[in-house]
């Protein structure tokens, strides 16, 4: 807390603003949490806002928690129009607009900018509410066993059903890579390995390779499988293309 201009010592004691302990006032700190010990007034050059006590109306620094002349708590008090020069409790008094309220109520009834400035408070702090890809990403579960999967990334990976041994070492899935063992098996049980293996892999590929490895966002693991997807197709196509031109030159043969 800091230092202010301290008024005459009318009393042996002097309360702690920050803890509310009570000290002589001959001391420099507080003896319990070690805040410096000051009597506030007001300053007509100061731009601070001042509180007056609801127990004892000696005015204060408006960050003070406790009263430093009757250690009561502030958190009752409203802040005081920084005027003139007042040092005494009895100055303090003149400047609230109901000396005598009849109930305690009257002491915390806001002011139309206080309420406006509350409502604005408020409206300032309440959250946006998040997608679920959005929440699933400002977490980022990627690279877990058992991290959340994006709702948007459940759907067929065109990549993993074409070429599923060459994408799973590239999306973190390594396993696919036992797919090249395939080629040593007879042709009947490679083909029922391989249709087996790309059918698992177009419906669960970007389920395993969210979890198979770190992505920086569910967009950048989009990006990253519409690659790989492209790739793939124009690949496959190319295979294709050719399989069927020698397919036609051994038949004409």
């Amino acid at each position: 807390m800091r230092d202010h201009t301290k008024s005459a010592k009318t009393t042996k004691h002097i309360f702690c603003a920050h803890c509310g302990t009570q000290n002589l006032t001959d001391d420099y700190a507080c003896s319990r949490c070690g805040e410096r010990l000051t009597s506030s007034t007001t300053n007509s050059s100061s731009k601070i806002e001042y509180v007056p006590c609801s127990q004892c109306l000696n005015t204060n620094d408006v960050r003070s928690d406790y009263c430093c002349v009757c250690g009561a708590e502030m958190s009752l008090s409203v802040p005081l129009a920084n005027t003139s020069n007042t040092e005494t409790p009895a100055t303090a008094q003149n400047q609230i607009v109901n000396p005598a309220p009849r109930s305690s109520t009257d002491l915390i009834q806001p002011t139309s900018d206080m309420a406006s400035a509350e409502q604005a408070l408020k409206t300032g702090n309440q959250e946006r509410i998040l997608s679920p890809d959005e929440e699933i990403t400002a977490q980022n579960t990627s690279g877990r066993a058992k991290g959340k999967i994006p709702p948007s990334i459940k759907r067929w990976n065109w990549a993993a059903f074409l070429m599923p041994a060459v994408w799973g070492l590239f999306s973190g899935v390594p396993f696919t890579g036992l797919l090249f063992a395939a080629a040593f098996l007879p042709s009947t049980a490679q083909l029922l390995i391989m249709i087996t293996a790309s059918l698992f892999l177009g419906f669960k590929g970007n389920e395993l390779a969210w979890r198979g490895k770190k992505w920086r966002s569910v967009e950048h693991f989009d990006s990253f499988q519409q690659q790989w997807t492209s790739w793939s197709i124009r690949l496959s196509v190319a295979i294709g293309a050719i399989l069927i031109i020698f397919i036609f030159s051994q038949t004409g043969g």
